[in-house]
């Protein structure tokens, strides 16, 4: 809670050693793909497009974490203490990797998590708003928009459930199944509160992800997202049990989220809900902020904004009440938080 890791910690560790696995691997596909002769051109130009996007995305997530990490690029030859690469050439490389991997990528995958023209773009363009050049995520954004194939799903109280993996609002996204074990979805396992009358094929954990009490009482009634948040339940034993606060009005800090529809065919603790990494909704999210910070309010980032907020049941923002880019901003902020929680 008080952001103090350092580098013993298991989660920030293992992080760093699956992206620069999954680097390793990109590394090898890229140093040996030119002496294939068997694949048609088109292949070859995907797969390499698929193993630059593998090695961009996972730069970002180090970048995210760590700043500039040592830039690796080939696994021809091995650098036990590599450098750590500047802040510059690290952003350089990330946007030119995913912008070339855009271009050869096709729109619709080859196969169900492997990366699309969306993909690469929905990375890139969070990129470019996470380092606040945002001119470019403006114009990534527009790239993806007028590819015509993403829209926002019309009930976003459906939109995590199983049933609906393959929806036109994931741009990228993990896929994840019940079988073999170790591969599924394992968050509601997190997320059923104590005693919580599950499936006999549903597992509930310990360990609870919990949402705080001000987030929750910040939503609108009418807000569908609300819809989602589990703040009063009866548990195995008949007993009714608040989660959001107790009867006299005190914060109890412990609500659950049921974004992701439990999957009724799990085995254990996978489920199948795909868990997305990018969504439509972001993408307009990222277009309305990198705008705002360009042009200060302005009637294409309320449209963006109002867009979200309507699937959610919501009216839209009254543009006389934010005069500033940082009183937009901060909206935008609260936005993200009652879509993305």
């Amino acid at each position: 809670m008080q952001f103090k890791w350092d580098a013993t910690n298991s989660k920030t560790s293992a992080q760093y050693s699956r992206m620069y696995t999954a680097i390793r691997d990109a590394n090898v596909l890229l140093d040996n793909i030119k002496n294939v002769t068997t694949l048609s051109t088109t292949k070859l130009a995907q797969y390499t497009a698929e193993a630059r996007f593998i090695r961009a995305e996972a730069y970002s997530v180090l970048y995210y974490t760590f700043g500039a990490t040592p830039l690796i690029t080939t696994a021809q030859t091995i650098n036990l203490q590599p450098a750590r690469a500047s802040d510059d050439s690290m952003k350089q490389f990330i946007s030119t990797e995913l912008t070339a991997a855009a271009e050869d990528l096709p729109v619709t995958p080859r196969a169900y998590g492997t990366a699309s023209k969306g993909a690469a773009l929905g990375v890139l363009c969070k990129f470019y708003l996470n380092t606040k050049q945002w001119q470019n995520c403006s114009d990534v954004a527009d790239q993806i928009i007028n590819l015509n194939t993403y829209s926002l799903f019309p009930d976003i109280t459906r939109l995590c459930a199983v049933q609906n993996n393959h929806n036109s609002e994931y741009l990228y996204y993990y896929p994840c199944v019940t079988s073999p074990a170790g591969y599924g979805n394992i968050i509601m396992a997190h997320s059923f509160p104590l005693n919580y009358p599950i499936l006999s094929n549903w597992v509930n954990f310990g360990t609870k992800f919990h949402i705080l009490t001000p987030v929750v009482n910040s939503f609108s009634p009418n807000d569908r997202r609300l819809l989602m948040i589990d703040t009063i339940y009866k548990n195995i034993s008949g007993q009714t049990v608040r989660l959001n606060t107790d009867a006299q009005g005190n914060p109890l800090n412990m609500s659950a989220s049921f974004k992701f529809v439990p999957d009724s065919s799990s085995l254990g603790v996978d489920m199948g809900n795909y868990v997305p990494m990018v969504r439509y909704a972001d993408i307009l999210l990222s277009k309305a902020e990198a705008l705002n910070n360009l042009n200060g309010p302005n009637s294409t980032s309320f449209d963006l904004i109002n867009a979200v907020r309507n699937r959610a049941g919501l009216t839209n923002l009254d543009p006389a009440q934010y005069t500033t880019t940082q009183e937009l901003n901060d909206e935008i902020l609260q936005e993200r938080q009652w879509e993305f929680y």
